[in-house]
């Protein structure tokens, strides 16, 4: 054999090594590749969850957050140099000398702030050492169970005092059993301070109050008995709700939507805003007529509520059983 086809044959299998290398060398890259484009497919397909020990440590956190600016707002209060900047956290402002009426004030805005830390904390406090403990006494173990039992349980507490205050005020309102008293000497600018602390604790007006919270009552309760796995219960508890928000939510609601776009400029004329007339506090039309098409809007949301809550009806009747017809994500 020459030189010449040593060195050619050397040449053949040297090609041949480079190519068979570059290949292994290929497969092993794309099977890197393959490898790392499952991994990043399998992290966003499987999103993180948080764990049982992370929702606690936030609830935790929410009440020792609340405590620390509530008790810093008391410790304040006690000094004569630092009272004056935090009163208007602590007591309601705007007080008619003399009398034991309140009058509205931009002020009011620091009384919902500390408002909002009281809420936190009396929540965080009531499911984490009162209805954690009961969903244990009423055998809930999965913790998913247990959270939705922590939270219909606050809103049923929630609600019920809210209910309970709001049906003092209303019957001892003037406007108690009658409507037209809403209207007649408005503006009404002297509140006691029960009603004024109600109204800025609730954002919202005494009457629509008491008849959503009524309802509310009764939704929760039935959730509470179908956690706790006493489904006849919830069914008849479902049964009492719906009659409710029948009646309060589309009868009394409806009747009181009537009688405001009906009687309200009626009652209200002193109040009208006169041009060229200074007032303290007056009404136009196109204000009353965005009040009544903020309670119309809010009637349409209750008819589609009443959609969905005719869907589990449906159910109960069938045999089925009472059923949150939203996702588990949602409730």
């Amino acid at each position: 054999m020459t030189t010449t086809s040593v060195k050619k044959n050397e040449t053949i299998v040297f090609q041949r090594s480079t190519d068979t290398s570059s290949t292994s060398s290929d497969d092993d890259l794309s099977e890197v590749k393959t490898q790392y484009d499952d991994k990043e497919k399998h992290t966003k397909v499987k999103p993180q969850v948080s764990t049982p020990s992370e929702v606690n440590a936030i609830d935790k956190y929410q009440m020792e957050i609340s405590i620390i600016i509530l008790m810093s707002f008391a410790l304040a209060n006690c000094f004569e140099i630092t009272a004056p900047y935090v009163d208007k956290f602590i007591h309601l402002q705007n007080k008619y000398p003399g009398t034991d009426f309140y009058d509205i004030d931009i002020n009011d805005a620091f009384f919902v702030f500390t408002w909002i830390f009281v809420a936190t904390f009396i929540r965080a406090f009531t499911m984490n050492y009162i209805l954690r403990p009961l969903a244990s006494c009423v055998n809930i173990t999965s913790h998913k169970a247990i959270q939705r039992f922590m939270e219909q349980g606050w809103y049923l507490v929630y609600y019920s005092t809210s209910f309970i205050f709001g049906s003092y005020i209303y019957y001892h309102s003037p406007y108690f059993l009658n409507f037209d008293n809403f209207y007649i000497g408005w503006p009404h600018d002297k509140m006691t301070w029960l009603f004024k602390a109600y109204y800025l604790a609730e954002l919202a007006g005494n009457v629509i109050m008491v008849i959503m919270d009524v309802v509310d009552i009764f939704l929760s309760t039935a959730k509470l008995l179908k956690y706790s796995g006493v489904q006849t219960f919830c069914d008849v508890m479902f049964g009492v709700f719906l009659i409710s928000w029948v009646m309060l939510r589309h009868g009394l609601y409806n009747y009181m939507f009537y009688h405001a776009a009906t009687s309200a400029k009626t009652l209200m004329v002193s109040g009208k805003c006169i041009e060229g007339l200074i007032q303290k506090t007056c009404w136009t039309d196109n204000i009353i007529t965005i009040f009544l098409s903020l309670l119309g809007g809010l009637q349409i949301i209750m008819c589609i509520w009443m959609y969905l809550i005719a869907k589990v009806a449906i159910k109960v009747v069938t045999g089925t059983g009472a059923e949150d017809v939203r996702s588990d994500d949602e409730d």
